[in-house]
């Protein structure tokens, strides 16, 4: 007798904080002749591990969201192995893609269970989607077993963890950057990646993320449009698991009517808040009154007491 799993509905716990804990609830579907059920267990949060406050501190993904998807594989010795990948939908999960089966007289495992926004199984491999790259996003297996009565399948991510870091770059919100990155491993991948370029866009709280392993003398750099933001180079290998920050804010003065007095209290505010660069994107027609110009750009200076007070001279650059 041949188990079909052709759409299987899914029970989701989602929590804010890792070290919460809910009562699972549980959904069933029928399937031709079975009662099927699914269990997944609570998204595994990993928090912001960064210390210092950098930008709008974020700690990622905390639940499952609508459109989140599921990869499954599960072998049996009689059937083989097979295939699927389920959708949430808001409320449960839905089968959206090939078909898990086994029989009835043995137990089949799942030898992978990934959260991989970026792939989809095709002949039985994980590939890229169309359009994705790979360390744009997470990349976490967990685990699944089916029940001695083989009535459910529990999908669970209390055991995960990242094999990879996550950088968070802080910066302008909702704004198009460039990240050029030198000796990186995207998560999802074995190898390394000398020279890559990432089109980035960050979110409503000026946060964009990359998720992968970068090694010593490991060196990128953060663009808006031809404005360099941030550079840095890591001085040791970046660990698994953890989270790291990048400051590439921008104080951005595109308001009309600003004075020089105005610019130099934002900048002041700046420094206050803990910031050791800063570059000031000001309009290409800007009066003389406020930056002075050579070879074709703008420069803009602190005056020379609010230098010695400050201890650094600041620039736009375009």
């Amino acid at each position: 007798m041949k188990k079909i799993f052709q759409y299987i509905m899914l029970a989701v716990v989602t929590i804010v904080m890792a070290s919460c804990t809910s009562d699972i609830e549980e959904t069933t579907a029928t399937t031709a002749k079975n009662n099927v059920q699914l269990v997944v267990g609570e998204f595994p949060a990993f928090g912001d591990s960064q210390t210092r406050a950098i930008g709008t501190p974020d700690p990622g993904k905390t639940s499952w969201a609508e459109g989140d998807e599921l990869l499954l594989e599960m072998t049996s010795k009689t059937l083989g192995t097979k295939y699927a990948a389920f959708t949430y939908n808001g409320s449960s999960w839905e089968l959206t893609s090939g078909e898990l089966s086994y029989k009835i007289d043995e137990v089949p495992i799942f030898p992978h269970v990934y959260y991989a926004p970026n792939y989809k199984w095709e002949a039985g491999t994980l590939v890229l989607k169309e359009g994705k790259v790979a360390g744009t996003d997470e990349y976490i297996e967990g685990t699944a077993q089916i029940t001695p009565n083989g009535q459910a399948i529990t999908v669970n991510f209390s055991g995960a963890t990242r094999n990879y870091s996550r950088l968070r770059i802080a910066t302008m919100p909702n704004k198009p950057i460039t990240v050029t990155i030198n000796k990186y491993t995207p998560a999802g991948s074995s190898n390394m990646k000398w020279d890559q370029n990432y089109a980035l866009t960050s979110d409503e709280k000026g946060n964009a993320y990359l998720y992968g392993n970068f090694v010593t003398n490991s060196q990128f750099t953060v663009k808006y449009e031809e404005a360099p933001l941030a550079s840095h180079t890591f001085l040791q290998a970046t660990v698994n698991a953890k989270s790291y920050a990048l400051d590439a804010t921008v104080v951005s003065l595109a308001d009309e009517g600003l004075t020089y007095d105005q610019i130099v209290e934002d900048v002041k505010k700046e420094l206050y808040a803990g910031k050791t660069y800063i570059n000031l994107i000001l309009a290409p027609d800007v009066d003389e009154e406020t930056c002075y110009r050579n070879r074709g750009k703008c420069f803009f200076r602190l005056s020379r007491a609010s230098k010695s007070s400050f201890r650094q001279s600041y620039k736009s650059i375009w």
